[in-house]
């Protein structure tokens, strides 16, 4: 936990510097262009506190810190962020489409101590990169796509598709909500569920190999309010049932003699206050 704070402490306090020389006025919504005449960029800042479970399949909960990071320029359109949306860069755009890199992270967890496994091992902090797509069939449905590969910590690829209503009420709201699917390949699936032969007889729970296929579905809401062109504060809920092999799992299933504290059904709360400003490119 503590890893988790200055993990998330050093990433803001580092994109942090410079921030002096900022002069934040005329930022513009996510509908329309901005104000301000300047080739500059607008920089956003925040954070999310989130009640999370603690590792994939956890039937327990812990608070997490999650950074908040947007970086456009000025005359570019600010496309609307969820928080579920892994980090992404912008390579091309149109006025319903962008698409480019992105990036994600899931925290370490060592599950001979939160599962009650002993010696069964663990699984370090992924960092997962690849691309995106998404595309608004009109100003009131998203659509977007995630494909990344975890290239540090575990192993896999995962496919995330989500789908969203959005409604803005007036200027100062924005309330989304629709449903989630999680696709993994063979790699992801065994990293977070699957049992070794080592394992299997370290621990005493019985070898379990899983396929590639349908991880997880569910939906999320997400509402924001803007305080000012500048201060944003949001919440949303994300609910995740873990599918397919992942319920064969005994990481997941009741074991005789062992402590049990896997749950198929993953719910993520959260609540996060974000800064916009713009730095640089004034005459």
């Amino acid at each position: 936990m503590i890893g988790r704070f200055i993990l998330s402490g050093c990433l803001l306090a580092g994109l942090s510097v410079g921030a002096a020389s900022v002069r934040a006025d005329g930022i513009a919504g996510e509908t329309g262009a901005p104000q301000a005449k300047s080739d500059g960029l607008v920089v956003t800042l925040g954070g999310w506190g989130l009640v999370e479970p603690n590792f994939e399949g956890a039937g327990r909960y812990s608070f997490a810190p999650r950074p908040i990071l947007d970086i456009r320029g000025v005359n570019d359109k600010d496309w609307l962020s969820l928080p579920k949306d892994g980090f992404g860069l912008d390579l091309y755009e149109t006025g319903n489409f962008h698409m480019g890199l992105v990036g994600n992270w899931r925290w370490a967890f060592g599950v001979h101590d939160q599962r009650g496994f002993k010696h069964i091992g663990s699984v370090d902090v992924s960092v997962e990169a690849g691309g995106f797509a998404e595309y608004w069939p009109a100003d009131w449905l998203r659509t977007r796509v995630e494909l990344r590969r975890a290239f540090l910590g575990a192993d896999g690829s995962i496919a995330d598709v989500s789908s969203d209503l959005v409604w803005r009420p007036d200027r100062a709201w924005t309330f989304t909500a629709g449903p989630r699917l999680s696709f993994a390949d063979k790699e992801f699936m065994n990293a977070y569920y699957g049992v070794t032969p080592q394992q299997s007889t370290a621990s005493g729970l019985r070898q379990f190999d899983a396929s590639a296929g349908l991880r997880a579905y569910g939906a999320g809401t997400f509402a924001k309010y803007k305080w000012s062109e500048q201060v944003s504060t949001m919440g949303f809920i994300e609910y995740e049932r873990l599918s397919g092999e992942t319920l064969e799992s005994p990481l997941l299933t009741s074991t005789p003699g062992v402590r049990h504290n896997g749950s198929a059904d993953q719910f993520t709360f959260g609540l996060g206050l974000s800064y916009s400003f713009v730095l640089g490119g004034f005459k």
